[in-house]
């Protein structure tokens, strides 16, 4: 018996990993599920802010990856409306999954291409209809949902959320009608990470950011609450840049930061070196506006490394867990004190804190019933 086939639309695939979690997220549920269906990815030729295509693939074509994925990579001369349909109706699938919600190409035109078959599909919204996600460039966002109600864009479509709050986001942001089917977010297996043996030094915080610098991760109120703590602070910040006049006004912001806060900008760290930049760090800073996951607070915990983070993701219960602070946005006392909290602590104490965020990680990474989720994800629709 032949498995069933389906077709995954994402705009940024493997080899890429500057778009950061969507990437993460479609290719760990891929590689959990393989065995059970066949999968064929169409995606671009370049990864995330970039405009040359990869060395290692070839474009326009289907391509199987070692791990025997099929794979066509569009180069941006070839993408188009029409080039996508051809593509999408020479295939034989049963199941469309298609990665996000804004994208012309890999989210809009495939719903219109797909509308009059017959075949199932699925929308992952990867946290882009969160009230934080909308609240950048709303009016684009606010208008183009409006305008997919209107149409019936997401007729017999079915969402994934990957919990319940983004199950109510979709819901607010689509109609209350619509399906939602809720399957965690997976995440791959660790295999080549060095455990290190961490220490913390008394009187100093070393704190990273890794993620991408754009409105919706935040960076800018990282420096706010930054100016309000007493105690030395080495902040490291990992990611690529994708707004310049963002990141610009941030460094207005750094350079006001008073003596006994260091910040510096260390580039973009390649997805496989995540976990060991993390475990030379004390604290994961990540006041994000919305995360409807959040591989690197993952990340973080399984390099026993606790996390500062805001109460817009999945990730509660973090202070009496001894595995960070989740904290309201609108309370930055609170993250100062938790930062200066961290800056005092002694090694000992923050030994326990680290041994608890990584039996944490371990703990999510192991969890067949989330595995399960996203099998039933497929099978139910």
């Amino acid at each position: 018996m032949s498995k069933p086939k389906i077709l995954v639309f994402i705009d940024w695939f493997v080899p890429g990993y500057k778009a950061g979690g969507p990437i993460k997220s479609c290719y760990s549920l891929i590689q959990h599920l393989k065995s059970e269906f066949d999968f064929y990815v169409i995606t671009r030729d370049t990864d995330y802010t970039e405009v040359k295509a990869y060395e290692s693939i070839e474009s326009d074509k289907w391509v199987e990856l070692e791990d025997g994925v099929s794979v066509l990579y569009f180069s941006n001369k070839k993408l188009s409306y029409s080039n996508l349909k051809r593509e999408v109706e020479l295939l034989d699938f049963d199941i469309a999954y298609i990665n996000g919600i804004y994208s012309r190409y890999f989210s809009i035109f495939p719903l219109l291409i797909l509308k009059k078959m017959q075949v199932e599909k699925v929308v992952a919204s990867r946290g882009m209809l969160a009230v934080g996600a909308i609240s950048v460039s709303p009016f684009k966002k606010k208008l183009f949902l409006g305008v997919a109600r209107m149409v019936d864009l997401y007729s017999n479509v079915v969402f994934h959320a990957t919990n319940e709050n983004e199950t109510r986001d979709i819901e607010n942001a689509v109609g209350a009608s619509c399906k939602v089917i809720v399957a965690p977010n997976l995440s791959s297996t660790v295999n080549d990470f060095e455990k290190k043996q961490k220490r913390k030094e008394e009187g100093l915080l070393k704190l990273v950011s890794v993620a991408r610098i754009s409105p919706e991760k935040n960076l800018s109120y990282c420096f706010d609450i930054l100016t309000k703590v007493k105690g030395r602070v080495l902040f490291h910040i990992y990611g690529p840049i994708y707004i310049e006049e963002y990141w610009g006004a941030c460094q207005e912001k750094i350079k006001n930061l008073p003596g006994n806060i260091e910040v510096e900008y260390k580039g973009i760290a390649e997805s496989q070196e995540v976990l060991n930049v993390i475990s030379g760090y004390d604290i994961l800073f990540m006041p994000t506006l919305g995360e409807n996951f959040g591989h690197v607070i993952l990340e973080s915990f399984l390099a026993g490394c606790p996390v500062l983070i805001s109460d817009k993701t999945l990730w509660e219960q973090l202070e009496k867990e001894k595995t960070g602070y989740s904290i309201s946005l609108e309370d930055k006392k609170s993250f100062s004190n938790a930062i200066e909290a961290f800056i005092e602590m002694s090694d000992k104490d923050y030994q326990e804190w680290s041994k608890a965020s990584m039996e944490k990680g371990i703990l999510y990474l192991n969890n067949q019933e989330n595995i399960e989720m996203n099998r039933q994800l497929f099978l139910k629709t």
